[in-house]
């Protein structure tokens, strides 16, 4: 299969700004990331007015990546307020078929989840536990190219359980992105607050705090 052109916008050389009329040139398919995005030509890289031919390795590459970083930068502080909205297609939108999830220790919320089901019901099960679950993201780090994208969210949850005592805890969440999907996201909370939280909502009646994690 020849090269396929698809529409782009990368950042004009110098300006800080959208760059207009741009063009990915790889052997396949773009990615479509965001609002008409298509990034990123990983064989031949961009072709943008004034650039010419922007290859990954160099140094023209840094403005499209910034860009590139934004994007996913905005994608995935958009799915934290989506959960903590109380929405878990925020998240699982976000996520690969294939997508790896991991939560650290031995509790209820802890474990590996490897299928959309398995992943859905891990959600479903923090909403039901830490009800009014929000989220403060403090930073969010990226780097990499869409073929892999490395994200570290940093970040305070705020929760009530099930029996109206609030509570708070600090966390990272380690994402890996590939073409526009999540494939991997790795949570490491404060465990120590998280299982007194959850033994405290146990002995007030809440059952599922001391089930099982749920695993696939």
């Amino acid at each position: 299969m020849g090269p396929v052109h698809v529409a782009a916008r990368v950042v004009a050389a110098g300006t800080g700004l959208p760059g207009r009329g741009a063009q990915v040139r790889r052997r396949g398919c773009g990615v479509r990331l965001d609002d008409g995005v298509v990034l990123y030509a990983r064989t031949q890289g961009i072709r943008a007015p004034g650039l010419g031919i922007v290859r990954p390795g160099r140094t023209d590459r840094l403005n499209g990546g910034r860009m590139y970083h934004a994007i996913v930068r905005r994608r995935i502080t958009n799915a934290f307020a989506g959960l903590s909205a109380g929405s878990i297609d925020a998240i699982t939108d976000e996520l690969a078929p294939d997508a790896v999830h991991y939560f650290v220790g031995t509790h209820a919320l802890s474990g590996t989840r490897r299928t959309p089901e398995a992943i859905r019901a891990w959600y479903e099960r923090l909403l039901r536990l830490l009800q009014g679950i929000r989220f403060t993201l403090h930073e969010v780090r990226v780097s990499g190219w869409p073929w892999r994208t490395q994200v570290e969210a940093i970040w305070t949850e705020t929760n009530y359980g099930t029996d109206g005592v609030q509570t708070s805890a600090e966390g990272v969440n380690l994402i890996e992105v590939r073409w526009g999907k999540v494939t991997s996201v790795r949570i490491y909370p404060d465990t120590a607050m998280l299982e007194r939280t959850l033994q405290r909502i146990a002995a007030k009646g809440t059952a599922e705090a001391l089930a099982a994690p749920i695993t696939s």
